[in-house]
């Protein structure tokens, strides 16, 4: 199993609130499942379905501006995406930069398959393998 780590911020759409913090919260179950649905919709319809085992919400955050600190409306989002390096179809031989570009084609998209109510910052997307 490969994991990858990711960090994603919402900027229209969602926003943070205290209850976010803490995981045993309602608000925290109701917000990582819709997340988690979002994510396992897109990772399920791409040429990584194969291979995909499960999308996870790991914990929400405010949104900061990186140059001053503030806090601004939005969510950050961190995630984990969970594959079966076995079953990643043969053709995509830099998996990490595919599981990447999956995530970007979906925020960029005109036609997103399940992020059509948010706007997220993809500048500040990031993914690491572990």
């Amino acid at each position: 199993h490969e994991r990858y780590r990711g960090y994603l911020m919402i900027r229209e759409g969602d926003n943070f609130v205290r209850d976010l913090h803490d995981h045993s919260t309602p608000a925290y179950h109701a917000k990582a499942a819709k997340y988690q649905a979002m994510l396992d919709a897109v990772y399920m319809r791409s040429l990584l379905a194969p291979a995909f085992e499960a999308a996870e919400v790991t914990g929400f955050g405010p949104s900061v501006d990186p140059t001053t600190g503030e806090l601004r409306p939005g969510l950050g989002v961190d995630f984990r995406i969970t594959l079966d390096r076995r079953r990643v179809p043969g053709h995509i031989s830099a998996v990490e930069r595919a599981v990447q570009a999956t995530l970007v084609q979906e925020l960029i998209s005109v036609a997103p398959v399940a992020f059509t109510h948010t706007v997220a910052d993809v500048d500040t997307f990031t993914l690491t393998s572990g």
